[in-house]
């Protein structure tokens, strides 16, 4: 599997740049051996800026971009547009992104939400990994209670960064251990 370096590019501080500009930036990244690019279709222009570097570079980076996008139509649309703007036919990541309320987790992972958009994707081969941007106190009682979501990601690689003080306050537990026999594998 992919080994990310410890530092990744956060492709936001090119939402508003020229190409030259960026190019500059992203040259930076190759000289310094950074290999994760982490954009969203919010960004600006950014997966513009990082489209004309993927057809010589695609090898060299990790890529991750995101959706705000809370339904499988929209979603979908959306992930067609980043992979058109990026210059490419997969990304490495997508994500569900700024999940701070419960209603749109909801809606995302209720039956015509994001999430199918995703798994469909990934059946695709358009994308690698899933992963949500959102509150842990979220994530636990919403996700991984979810049936219908534990349906659909059973036997799928799922990511969870847990760094030991995290807790979620609705089950009053260390996130991870809530987590860890719920989930086919938390990496």
């Amino acid at each position: 599997g992919h080994m990310s370096t410890r530092t990744l590019f956060g492709a936001a501080s090119l939402s508003r740049v020229t190409q030259e500009e960026a190019d500059q930036t992203l040259e930076v990244l190759l000289n310094y051996g950074v290999n994760h690019i982490d954009t969203a279709a919010i960004y600006g222009d950014a997966e513009v800026r990082i489209g004309p570097w993927m057809a010589e570079h695609r090898q060299d980076f990790f890529l991750a971009t995101k959706t705000e996008q809370r339904t499988k139509k929209d979603a979908l649309e959306e992930l067609q547009r980043s992979l058109d703007r990026l210059q490419v036919d997969h990304v490495d990541l997508w994500q569900i992104h700024a999940i701070i309320e419960p209603e749109p987790l909801e809606i995302a992972l209720g039956p015509g939400g994001a999430l199918e958009a995703f798994i469909e994707a990934r059946e695709h081969d358009r994308l690698g990994l899933i992963a949500f941007a959102a509150e842990p106190y979220l994530v636990s009682p919403l996700t991984l209670n979810h049936d219908w979501l534990q349906r659909r990601l059973e036997g799928m690689r799922i990511g969870q960064i847990e760094d030991g003080r995290t807790k979620c306050p609705h089950h009053k537990t260390d996130l991870h251990r809530h987590c860890q026999p719920r989930l086919p594998r938390i990496i």
